[in-house]
């Protein structure tokens, strides 16, 4: 669990790490954010690197990457954004590929970019999302078949679930 809004100064770079095994959370004062970040998206590959794209308040472009085994963050413009963006929807197949869809980018936004994690790397793709919107959770279903986004903030009104089909990277209404 990465940064933060702080309310009235500056966002944050504490990072916090759940114990599944216990559901206990702590402060992981040795894995601070290179930067700090709010309205964060983040994706992993389940076993060496963590991304988190966000701002520092603004729509940005910028990623950080944690090595799982150091729980050390450094920036890590290979994945950065390819539309300034946050708070959009973090889906992952489980092995392949990360994905962030949609998000505030000065407007609504309804890009999806791909991060393959292989090469650490992000790239626009050619599929939107039907829905412009951002503060989404995003689920995976365990198997890297389909992500999930439920609700969502599009200026006002509350959306549909929309269901990314992760071997063609196309999402709509589910």
């Amino acid at each position: 669990i990465c940064g933060g809004n702080t309310g009235a100064g500056p966002h944050a770079t504490n990072t916090s790490r759940i114990v599944f095994s216990t559901s206990v959370l702590t402060a992981a004062t040795d894995s601070d954010l290179a930067q700090a970040e709010a309205n964060t998206m983040g994706v992993s590959d389940l076993s060496t690197y963590g991304y988190v794209n966000g701002s520092g308040g603004t729509p940005e472009v910028i990623s950080q990457r944690m090595t799982f085994s150091s729980e050390v963050f450094a920036m890590n413009t290979d994945s950065d954004l390819t539309v300034p963006s946050e708070s959009g929807i973090p889906l992952n197949d489980a092995s392949t590929y990360g994905y962030f869809v949609g998000g505030y980018t000065g407007d609504f936004g309804n890009q999806i970019d791909r991060l393959t994690f292989s090469s650490s790397t992000t790239a626009a793709t050619t599929e939107t999302i039907d829905d412009t919107l951002q503060q989404c959770p995003g689920l995976n279903d365990g198997i890297g078949t389909y992500g999930y986004s439920h609700g969502g903030y599009d200026g006002g009104t509350t959306l549909e679930a929309q269901r990314m089909t992760f071997s063609t990277g196309a999402m709509g209404h589910n």
